[in-house]
């Protein structure tokens, strides 16, 4: 089980609040890097080669977080109340239906 710090976000929500924020850093230093006059091309390759690999990096942790226990007690839980919710529906939609039948 995940231990969770007082302030009420464990390890993995920290984790993957760092994703967006890695996303958008990158994106500033490879606009950054293109809007500079080239001085060197080696210069523009390594920046490109940089933002590859931190991109791959990026989406390597979004998977690792979508396949942690937090993710995935976070879908048996939607998934356990849309299925009450459907129950509940369904069993107004009965009751009503048999109130409509009786007053007509």
């Amino acid at each position: 089980m995940a231990s969770c710090s007082s302030s009420g976000t464990g390890p993995a929500e920290k984790h993957a609040m760092r994703v967006p924020l890695l996303l958008v850093l990158l994106a500033l230093f490879v606009t950054l890097a293109w809007a500079q006059d080239p001085v060197e091309e080696s210069l523009l390759a390594k920046m490109q080669h940089y933002a590859q690999q931190a991109s791959e990096r990026a989406q390597e942790h979004v998977a690792t977080f979508q396949q942690s226990e937090v993710a995935q007690k976070a879908r048996e839980w939607m998934e356990s109340s849309l299925a009450r919710s459907k129950e509940y529906l369904t069993e107004l939609r009965d009751r009503f239906s048999t109130l409509w039948e009786t007053s007509s």
